[in-house]
């Protein structure tokens, strides 16, 4: 009998469903953000500054009187894309540098496992807060260098993966029968090695969305982030911290990057016991 589909298998299990679950309702609540939001997220003075939630605003007002709700929906659209930006950015960095190291080996492998080993041995933070720090006067184009910067200092996980599948790979029967009839080394990368690193690097993928949301809030909440009055999650949280009467400024957006991270975490685990049940069924 066929094994299930791959998305049939994950959806099974309810921890990953459930995570699936948040995932996409985050997500399409952020695309139909214009659609849905009461209030223009950037317009002051809609109602008393600070109020708590009621019926007329549903999440509150903020110091200026903007609705809450608005800003929560709209800065989905904001704090979801640089996570999934950023993680592109650093599978793609990790995925090049990991399969040149492992497929040529020598002296390529040992400068790109020192780097690696450099960029781990900085603090991930300190390295970002220093990057924007020098780059604050950007202000167009803030959300691409965000989630650039992001992704630049995420990579070296992913490296170490591709790394070492490509290496348990390139000496597999089907890849020296590739060699043997003169494919050249890119075709045989691309075609009969890389595919076979994919699925640890999805997982891999999946968990890293979660803790690249989390810095974009942390870079956000500490000004270095995209700047007012463009919200996302992480500067919501900023302007709450001084106004501890005014329990919803953070209590809400903290409940969307909780649920952000919790739904690509489980999405992620899900993933990983799927694929390693189905490599089982295909041993």
């Amino acid at each position: 009998m066929a094994s299930p589909p791959r998305l049939q298998r994950l959806t099974r299990q309810p921890m990953a469903a459930v995570g699936l679950g948040l995932v996409v309702a985050l997500t399409l609540l952020a695309a139909v953000a214009p659609w849905i939001a009461p209030y223009d997220p950037l317009q002051v003075q809609l109602g008393p500054a600070n109020s708590a939630p009621g019926l007329e605003f549903l999440l509150g007002t903020d110091a200026v009187g903007r609705d809450c709700l608005s800003r929560l929906l709209y800065g989905g659209r904001v704090s979801l894309p640089i996570g999934l930006l950023a993680v592109a950015v650093a599978v793609s960095l990790g995925t090049a540098m990991g399969a040149a190291a492992g497929f040529l080996g020598g002296w390529a492998d040992t400068l790109i496992g020192w780097l690696t080993d450099l960029f781990l041995a900085l603090p991930r933070l300190v390295l970002l807060l220093a990057v924007l720090a020098v780059a604050s006067r950007v202000q167009h184009g803030r959300f691409l260098l965000v989630a650039l910067v992001l992704g630049a200092t995420g990579w070296m996980p992913v490296a170490r993966i591709v790394r070492a599948q490509v290496m348990s790979t390139r000496g597999r029967p089907w890849v020296q029968a590739a060699r043997g009839l003169g494919l050249p080394p890119s075709r045989i990368l691309v075609r009969h090695v890389l595919p076979w690193a994919l699925p640890p690097v999805m997982v891999h993928a999946s968990l890293l969305v979660g803790t690249t949301i989390l810095a974009e809030a942390a870079l956000s909440f500490l000004g270095l982030g995209v700047p007012q009055p463009t919200p996302t999650w992480g500067n919501m949280i900023a302007e709450g911290m001084h106004r501890l009467d005014s329990w919803w400024l953070t209590v809400f957006p903290g409940l969307a990057i909780t649920a952000a991270v919790a739904g690509f975490n489980l999405l992620g685990d899900g993933l990983r016991d799927a694929l390693s049940r189905e490599e089982e069924t295909a041993a």
